[in-house]
C-alpha cells in the first residue's frame, strides 16, 4: 500500500517535471544538445518566459513626500502638547500660537507671569520631544522654531 502511493507520487512529480521542461524547451521547437548550455538557458528562459516591466528594470517610481504637510501636522501637534503639558503643571499662559508656513515653522507660548518662564521651559520639555527645534524668549513669549535644515 504505502510503495503504492509513493510510486504514485513519483509519477505525478516526474510528470509535473515533463510538462514544465516542455513548457520553456519545448514549444518553439525541437531540443539540441546547445539548450542546455548556460547560454542556451539564458535564451530559452529569455525567450519563453515574459517578465513584467518591474522585473525587467524597465520602469522606475518617484516618490514625492509631502514634507509641508508633515511639518504643519508636527507644528500643530507640538503646540497642542506643549499648552496641554504647561497647563498641566499649572503654568500661567495668556495664549499660545503656532506658526506653519513658506519653511516657517514655530510654536509660540505666552506665559502671563515672566519669573515662571524657565519654569514652563522645563515643564514642557518634560512632556514635549523639542529637541531638534530652537528655543528663544523674548519678552513673555517662548518661541520654538524648527531650523530650515531639520
Amino acid at each position: 500500500m504505502k510503495n503504492s502511493s509513493l510510486l504514485i507520487r513519483t509519477v505525478i512529480i516526474v510528470m509535473i517535471t515533463l510538462v514544465g521542461l516542455y513548457l520553456v524547451f519545448g514549444p518553439r521547437g525541437s531540443i539540441t544538445a546547445s539548450d542546455f548550455t548556460g547560454q542556451g538557458i539564458k535564451q530559452n528562459l529569455a525567450e519563453n518566459i515574459n517578465l513584467g516591466l518591474d522585473l525587467e528594470g524597465g520602469t522606475h517610481l518617484v516618490m514625492r513626500v509631502k514634507t509641508d504637510d508633515y511639518l504643519k501636522k508636527l507644528t500643530q501637534n507640538s503646540q497642542a502638547a506643549a499648552v496641554a503639558a504647561a497647563q498641566e503643571a499649572q503654568m500661567p499662559l495668556a495664549e499660545s500660537a503656532f506658526v506653519a508656513e513658506n519653511n516657517n515653522y514655530q510654536v509660540n507660548l505666552n506665559v502671563t507671569d515672566a519669573s515662571k518662564i524657565q519654569e514652563t521651559i522645563d515643564a514642557v520639555k518634560k512632556k514635549v520631544d523639542f529637541s531638534l527645534w530652537t528655543e528663544s524668549i523674548n519678552g513673555n513669549t517662548i518661541n520654538w522654531s524648527l531650523p530650515v535644515a531639520a
